[in-house]
């Protein structure tokens, strides 16, 4: 009888040895578990942070382009109604100088037009660069 009990708890403290390691081995990975998970969370509130930040700068930057889009855009109508008042003025006959100074506005309307063009795009590129983040 006393073999056989000897036998048991030998068994039994074989098994509790076993299940002592494996704990130690379970907490072990969950301690590290634990470190990754808050290594991970703080990088990703870094990464908001960054991208927070970018899309503060990107609207800013829209705001910018849309604004001097505006202004482009005031120009090119105050120098479209200089020209319209000039070809106006030149077909009542008011001299062959009118008509120079229109050509002229129309060349600097032109130029306005281009501009506009030009912030058009950027405020364009702009907008594609802010969907992709």
């Amino acid at each position: 009888l006393t073999r056989r009990f000897a036998g048991f708890e030998q068994s039994d403290k074989h098994f509790k040895d076993w299940v002592q390691r494996e704990h130690e081995q379970l907490h072990s990975q969950l301690q590290q578990l634990r470190v990754s998970l808050q290594e991970t969370a703080s990088q990703q509130q870094r990464l908001v942070g960054n991208l927070t930040a970018q899309g503060q700068k990107q609207d800013m930057r829209l705001q910018e382009l849309e604004g001097q889009m505006a202004q482009a855009a005031a120009q090119l109508q105050g120098l479209m109604n200089a020209v319209s008042a000039g070809a106006l003025q030149g077909a009542g006959g008011n001299g062959g100088g009118t008509g120079e100074a229109a050509m002229g506005a129309a060349a600097v309307a032109a130029s306005a037009s281009a501009n506009l063009e030009v912030l058009r795009a950027g405020l364009e590129r702009e907008a594609q660069q802010r969907v992709q983040l």
